[in-house]
């Protein structure tokens, strides 16, 4: 008995290869089930059934790579202590959500360095975007991202 493989197995996420041996059907069932496109009724209910019994869940980064949008907005304001800047994120968070998009909120607390520093975080990890609320002139936004600054 391997019981360094058998702790592996328990702590591992099924994959969608794991849902199309259990339901057994082609991995591609499996990926137009979960994307919502049509399969037939008997191949549609094995894969949901594998996938509840597998406890299988969607992995977000991976669809994010491939479909080169991370559905995430970065949010940049001074803090969220001021009842306008916190009504703000509120508004700005509700009005992402409608269209499918997580917000990332950063409090720059006024710091024009630490303002640079998400902007660049917001690069690194390939965000769809910044709405930022700066009061930094001198800001450096790569123009691969969109930028959209409330004045």
């Amino acid at each position: 008995m391997h019981r360094t493989t058998d702790i592996k197995k328990e702590r591992s996420a099924p994959t969608m290869k794991d849902v199309a041996g259990e339901a057994g059907v082609a991995l591609g069932t499996v990926s137009k089930v979960v994307n919502g496109l049509p399969v037939g009724e008997a191949y549609r209910i094995r894969v949901e059934e594998a996938i509840q019994k597998l406890g299988y869940r969607v992995n977000s980064y991976a669809q994010d790579l491939k479909s080169n949008k991370t559905y995430t907005a970065a949010l940049l304001l001074p803090n969220t202590q001021a009842p306008f800047f916190a009504a703000l994120a509120y508004q700005v968070n509700l009005a992402l959500l409608k269209r499918s998009y997580r917000m990332l909120l950063c409090c720059t607390d006024f710091d024009s360095g630490l303002e640079q520093k998400y902007v660049e975080l917001a690069r690194q990890q390939k965000l769809d975007g910044i709405i930022g609320l700066t009061y930094n002139p001198d800001l450096v936004v790569d123009e691969s991202i969109p930028f959209v600054s409330i004045d």
